[in-house]
């Protein structure tokens, strides 16, 4: 029987050392984003004045440098005829592109010229990044010139809840999308619009036409142009309100009500649609009008009576062009999505297909592609049938957020729209269901439609979430400027020495030292504790067994002003909560000698994250970056806390966790700023980590109960019913053959050779289904997979089923939480098996776990699937961490 091996089993040869982040500095100058296309340095610096003097054309409003240049050196900026910033309109040097313009810095002052208003005013973000991010009061001298790569860069905004109070601000808002130089909005208003005759009674209210002219003015000051967008056919909740919704519009009961959609052979949808675009596009007159009508497939279509009667093809597409000859004859130009007509997607719809040859050829067709790496093939399909395209991304996956913009540019696409879908408020203000990959998707979303670059995230200077938060509020944002930190010493506290186990960094003696001098190195002089290639912290894991291990008092004695935390997580097994939420793990205490304690709350994706997450929290800013042994990038994260009592002595800060499996919080260094006389005399690193164990995978973890490990040479009792195989030009193959050398385990493993989809088809699944006996107790599912293509992999998916009753605990759309060469090695946890079919799986009967991969391959691939097995212990993919000494 072979050993089941942990994803830290196999690793990478590859180790980047790491990279502090102060997001102000990138090779000693001023760090702009986006990231501008070319930057000369030269040896002149100018040095701002208290008072600036601005020269610009008329329509140039420079409120926002004002405010910029006010909130980072106190000074003023004024209009002037002559001046040390020139605003410049010329087409002379500036490339042909009209939000194109060239930025120079020298001793006399700044110079920024373009082609039109809409260039200076790209100019103008990209002075204020420089002037926010400079560390003293002047700017290095430097040429830049600079353009985008996309000419639509947008954000989609959900407004059809957005009360009135709250318009001012999305205004605030705006101009924050305008400094990432986005130069669109793709607004959703739903009924939330002051339609006239408005037919929709049931709301409480309606932005006004006040309002609306409120946004537009905003738009206009800050170069942005409004989309509008409705949802046509289906996703027609917004028309829910209308008080004959069920007798006159519905085209029936929908499964889910944002599913809902309105019937194409009643006479009141088109009447009210017909009226919804010439009221908005009276108001707003605006060039393209997008009308969305993706997702047909899941809602009711053709349900009703009258509807049957007709070719799906002539219903869907009538009424479509019916939408669209409205739109045109108005000068606005239509767009849709693409889902329904794209063979390339895996929601294409062979009832309507074919509807797409009754569009004319000046709609633009938006293809909404969420995929990790997006589909080239689909733009290629409808640039071949004479449409042009325009892009849509999810932020939630932040490798789409940077993948999709660099292939609207490289395939020529009219741009790129990040989408959010409720997960970030519009307005951008912090709450409780925010997504932090929405803020930083946000950024980088900007970043790479501006600049479409392939530079990797790890090694971008800024952490997006911080940046965000920088501009959403930016008096939030401590400045610890040339104040001296203080070490509040760990030395006498740290409980676990690290490097070797798979629950944070894995590092070799070279990268725990480099990292110590990096860190040793922030404005916050973080001191990290380390020995013989292990760094050392508090780690806290609340596990069933670790009692004593859920609180640990730090001792201070001296007056503080600041507090800077060093910390970071185990990564979180994103099986058990939902994406955007945030248990709050444990705590900070501050507790002060007179008797009084404030605590700070340890809140996953807010004050920590994982060590391993793409971003911070949105109350934590990554200060060091790295890749470990492994290839796994890693970082570190500072808490910041402003002290409201700084003049009452700090006691002592308790550090205490909940218990929660899986979650392991640590905290690796404490500085204070402003701290007064006293305090605990710190140690030497060598006296510190005597007595203090070093955490190593515990390897009795590492087996599991196998239900497939290939050994024998076949496969036995395995089933692939659940396999689509009419889905696919020929059947796929199943065969047993040896692991790779970088496999996770040595032996046998079952490789899937998986053809082509048939014509007609978008997408085919492929399943395996691995029998149970006598499950009992089990508490994790293991197995490792790959893919001779990840790009073709739409989604997976798990079932613990009772063959043949129909009966089964489901878990869609998991996502791989750790990469051996290739290999994708999961863990995952009989809870997460959320969803229940026909009641859910019954385990006293005959049982069998189906490992399920939807596919959109257009040519052969393969899938590997290595050992397969269960675990009695409820397991995060790192496995549990202990406190263990291995000396």
């Amino acid at each position: 029987m072979k050993k089941f091996l942990s994803c830290a089993g196999i690793l990478l040869a590859v180790q980047m050392h790491s990279m502090n982040m102060d997001n102000l500095q990138k090779d000693g100058y001023p760090v702009i984003i986006p990231a501008v296309k070319n930057l000369v340095r030269t040896e002149e610096k100018f040095s701002l004045p208290e008072t600036l003097a601005v020269s610009a054309p008329e329509g140039v409003d420079l409120g926002g440098l004002e405010q910029t240049f006010f909130r980072r050196f106190g000074g003023k900026a004024v209009r002037s005829n002559g001046g040390q910033l020139r605003f410049i309109l010329t087409e002379e040097n500036v490339p042909e592109n009209k939000e194109a313009y060239t930025l120079e810095v020298g001793r006399s002052g700044v110079t920024v010229r373009a082609r039109s208003l809409q260039g200076l005013h790209q100019g103008m973000q990209s002075l204020r990044w420089m002037i926010r991010n400079a560390e003293k009061r002047e700017l290095k001298g430097c040429r830049i010139t600079d353009f985008p790569d996309l000419a639509i860069r947008g954000v989609f905004l959900e407004l059809n809840s957005l009360p009135p109070e709250k318009v001012d601000k999305l205004c605030e808002a705006i101009g924050i999308y305008s400094q990432l130089k986005y130069n669109t909005l793709l607004i959703d208003f739903g009924d939330n619009f002051p339609l006239k005759n408005n037919p929709y009674t049931l709301r409480k209210f309606t932005l006004s036409l006040s309002d609306i002219q409120k946004i537009q003015a905003a738009c206009r000051k800050n170069h942005m142009e409004i989309i509008p967008f409705i949802q046509a056919i289906t996703h027609a909740f917004w028309m829910t309100r209308h008080p004959e919704f069920e007798q006159k519009i519905s085209e029936g009961k929908p499964s889910r009500p944002w599913a809902s959609s309105y019937c194409l052979s009643k006479p009141l949808p088109k009447k009210l649609m017909e009226q919804y675009l010439a009221d908005v596009t009276d108001i707003l007159k605006p060039r393209y009008f997008h009308l969305a009508m993706d997702e047909l497939d899941g809602c009711p279509f053709q349900v009703c009576e009258e509807c049957r009667k007709h070719d799906p093809v002539e219903l869907f597409g009538n009424h479509a062009k019916m939408l669209q000859d409205f739109l045109l004859a108005r000068g606005v130009t239509p767009i849709i999505a693409h889902d329904q007509f794209d063979p390339e997607a895996p929601w294409w719809n062979s009832k309507v297909r074919d509807a797409l040859k009754m569009f004319d050829r000046q709609v633009i067709v938006n293809i909404w592609d969420y995929a990790v790496h997006p589909n080239e093939k689909s733009h290629e399909y409808f640039n071949r049938m004479g449409f042009k395209v325009l892009h849509m991304s999810w932020s939630d996956r932040l490798e789409n957020t940077r993948s999709l913009p660099r292939l609207a540019a490289r395939t020529g696409s009219l741009g790129c729209i990040l989408t959010w879908w409720l997960s970030l408020s519009p307005t951008l203000e912090w709450r409780e269901g925010a997504s932090v990959n929405s803020y930083a998707g946000t950024i980088l979303g900007a970043s790479d439609s501006w600049n479409a670059s392939d530079e990797p995230l790890v090694r971008r200077m800024y952490d997006p979430v911080f940046e965000m938060k920088r501009l959403v509020e930016p008096d939030r944002i401590p400045d610890f400027g040339t104040r001296k930190a203080v070490e509040i010493p760990l030395d006498r506290t740290i409980n676990t020495g690290l490097g070797r186990n798979p629950a944070f960094p894995r590092l070799d003696a070279p990268a725990v030292s480099a990292l110590k001098k990096e860190l040793a190195g922030t404005k916050e002089r973080f001191r990290l504790i380390a020995d013989q290639g292990n760094y050392f912290g508090i780690v806290l894991i609340g596990g069933e067994k670790d009692s004593s291990d859920r609180s640990v008092d730090i001792p201070v004695g001296r007056t503080v002003e600041d507090f800077s935390f060093l910390v970071t997580a185990a990564p979180f097994n994103d099986f058990r909560i939902p994406p955007n939420a945030k248990p709050v793990i444990g705590e900070l205490k501050i507790n002060f000698e007179n008797g009084k304690s404030i605590p700070i709350p340890i809140q996953f994706r807010n004050t920590v994250n994982s060590w391993n997450a793409e971003c911070g929290g949105y109350n934590t800013r990554i200060v060091n970056r790295g890749t470990d042994l492994r290839g796994a990038v890693y970082s570190f994260h500072a808490l910041d806390w402003k002290n409201p009592q700084p003049a009452v002595r700090v006691k002592s800060i308790t550090f205490s966790t909940k218990k929660k499996d899986g979650i392991a919080p640590g905290l690796f260094a404490v500085s204070a700023f402003g701290a007064g006389e006293g305090g605990i005399p710190a140690i030497t690193d060598a006296e510190a980590v005597k007595n203090v164990p070093v955490s190593v995978p515990a390897k009795e973890e590492m087996n599991g109960r196998f239900l497939a490990d290939f050994e024998p040479g076949r496969p036995r009792d395995l089933n692939y019913s659940g396999t689509s195989r009419d889905r696919f030009s020929s059947l796929p193959k199943f065969r047993v053959v040896d692991t790779p050398p970088n496999a996770p385990s040595k032996g046998k493993m079952l490789s899937i050779l998986v053809p082509p989809l048939a014509e007609g088809h978008a997408w085919g699944r492929v399943t395996v289904d691995i029998p149970i006996e006598s499950p009992g107790d089990f508490q994790t599912v293991l197995f490792d997979c790959r893919f001779s293509n990840p790009a073709w992999i739409w989604r997976s998916d798990l079932y613990l089923h009772n063959p043949g009753a129909g009966k089964a605990d489901s878990l869609l759309n998991f996502n791989p939480v750790c990469v051996n060469n290739g290999f994708y090695s999961f863990a995952v946890p009989r809870a997460a098996f959320r969803g229940r079919e026909g009641g859910g799986a019954d385990f006293s009967g005959k049982l069998a776990l189906r490992i399920g991969f939807f596919v959109t391959n257009r040519q052969p691939m393969t899938i590997d699937l290595d050992q397969i097995a269960l675990s009695g212990k409820q397991l995060p993919w790192i496995r549990e961490l202990r406190h263990e000494t291995q000396k």
